[in-house]
């Protein structure tokens, strides 16, 4: 398949169910079962989430909600729906899915009480957190790995699928989520190679003797591959500009720092969901300057504040010198 056409569809599968395809998902790990134990794919009678196995157990019924549905990659996520454009062109049985409903819905009783839908854990702890409409503040949670929930009024995949958009755990409201994978697990790492009886209160004492930069100690997070914002299972971490000055301290400290540049930079993806909106004033400020470029009257005399600000100081310094040129020669 051309590259051309293999973005082409890459992005709208992103479109459609707000999400790239990444190992772990529900769908390739079907389709991961059909290629390769085709007997136990052939006795699938329902898909059901952990937890939504759980409430079958306890009140009988086949019902997920629509923030786990979301991660399934089999889902409409903008619709709030299970997808039969996927399901169709995956040739999934559609029978198989459980009923979607919203969060806080009952969706089951155990006796006389309901038990409701429920949610991803993320979704669930954002909520908690206050963060329910955009524009909220956005929740971070580091444990193993670190979590980045912001709350959207409506439906917005990022086009280049550097973060995850799902429903929320709010009827009808959405989230954008990022995960980077070794946050807390990489200090974890580091205590457990260097010496595993050490507290991490000691580490962070050493830490801290250190100034930022860590003496230019770089450290790369990726020990378990990277979800976001660039995918690849295969990444991996490491020390860069480790000298004989650095000292167990200095690698803490590179550690922390190196984790709360990945936090941010997922941050930063959860914050704008559509990646290609981003370099829409960029294009626009350079379609301006080869406008000036080509009309020789504008070119002739161009006014300072017309010019575009980034990316024009040169321009600018340019007309300016035209127009003390200007003035010299009438007073000539």
């Amino acid at each position: 398949m051309p590259r051309d056409r293999g973005e082409a569809r890459a992005r709208g599968f992103v479109a459609l169910t707000g999400n790239r395809a990444l190992a772990g998902c529900t769908a390739p790990s079907l389709l991961w079962v059909r290629d390769h134990e085709p007997e136990l794919y052939g006795e699938i009678a329902a898909i059901l989430l952990p937890k939504d196995y759980v409430r079958l157990r306890l009140t009988g019924e086949r019902a997920t909600d629509a923030v786990d549905a979301s991660g399934t990659l089999l889902f409409d996520v903008a619709q709030r729906s299970w997808s039969g454009r996927v399901l169709e062109a995956l040739e999934l049985d559609p029978a198989w899915l459980p009923r979607v409903h919203e969060s806080p819905a009952p969706a089951g009783r155990l006796g006389r009480v309901p038990v409701a839908a429920g949610a991803g854990d993320e979704a669930a702890a954002a909520v908690g957190a206050g963060v329910v409409r955009q524009g909220d503040p956005v929740s971070i949670v580091l444990g193993t790995s670190g979590v980045v929930v912001a709350a959207l009024d409506g439906f917005a995949a990022d086009s280049l699928g550097r973060a995850h958009a799902y429903c929320h755990a709010v009827p009808g409201g959405w989230n954008v989520l990022g995960v980077t994978l070794s946050a807390g697990g990489s200090l974890r790492w580091l205590r457990d190679v260097l010496d595993p009886a050490a507290s991490f209160k000691r580490l962070m004492l050493e830490a801290e003797v250190w100034e930022p930069g860590a003496g230019g100690l770089l450290f790369a997070s990726q020990l378990a591959g990277e979800r976001m914002p660039h995918a690849d299972p295969k990444a991996r971490g490491g020390f860069v500009g480790l000298g004989a000055h650095h000292d167990r301290g200095a690698l803490v400290r590179a550690v922390l720092e190196g984790v709360a540049f990945s936090v941010r930079g997922v941050a930063r993806a959860a914050r704008r969901p559509r990646g290609a909106s981003a370099r829409r004033p960029r294009l626009r400020r350079r379609r301006a300057q080869r406008a000036v470029a080509r009309d020789p009257r504008r070119r002739a005399r161009p006014a300072a504040g017309d010019l575009p600000r980034a990316g024009g100081r040169g321009l600018r310094r340019r007309a300016a010198r035209r127009r003390r040129r200007g003035r010299l020669d009438g007073r000539a």
